[in-house]
């Protein structure tokens, strides 16, 4: 069986060679899919991540939850751990590697517990829900303290059929892929 780290550069490579149309077409089918759930349109506070270029652009969401009222918190990693902060496009940084988080002061974070929904990313995923993400373990610790809804929105070269799980992967609830809307 592929490992981890075979499907994650297997996967990357892929993402990253995307046709940028190609690209923009199935991230709108997945905004309209993910605005149409119960999940979505109930949650008054998300959290979500400022995404890399080949990956899902999270701008969107974090735009149309904004309009709608909704609370948006964003990941800032300290110590092995995510912490949610409010969004703010006037206190953002990028990391050294290349990830956008927030500069506001730790003392405003928000416990996970507090936000309905949350928008997990990663590199690879499987229909039960397990994903393969960039090696370093923060959301699957999160998953497991976390008691809402946790949706991942997944472009076709994302999915794959199985890999070897390890004890502490943590699936999410829903995975979204383009499809048509009819």
């Amino acid at each position: 069986m592929t490992t981890k780290k075979q499907i994650r550069q297997q996967i990357l490579q892929q993402l990253k060679q995307k046709d940028p149309t190609q690209k923009l077409q199935q991230e709108q089918l997945l905004y309209h899919q993910l605005y149409d759930l119960s999940a979505w349109q109930k949650a008054e506070s998300i959290g979500i991540t400022m995404s890399m270029s080949h990956e899902i652009n999270t701008l969107p969401i974090i735009k149309k939850a904004l309009t709608q009222g909704k609370q948006v918190y964003i990941p800032k990693t300290i110590h092995r751990e995510l912490k949610w902060l409010a969004y703010d496009p006037q206190q953002l940084e990028k990391t050294r590697f290349g990830i956008w988080e927030p500069t506001a002061s730790l003392d405003q974070a928000v416990d996970i517990k507090q936000l309905q929904l949350l928008l997990v990313p990663g590199v690879a995923f499987t229909p039960t829900g397990y994903r393969v993400g960039y090696g370093a373990g923060f959301y699957d610790r999160t998953l497991s303290n976390y008691p809402g809804k946790s949706i991942s929105l997944v472009f076709p070269e994302q999915q794959i059929t199985d890999f070897l799980a390890d004890s502490w992967d943590k699936p999410v609830d829903l995975i979204l892929t383009p499809s048509k809307i009819s």
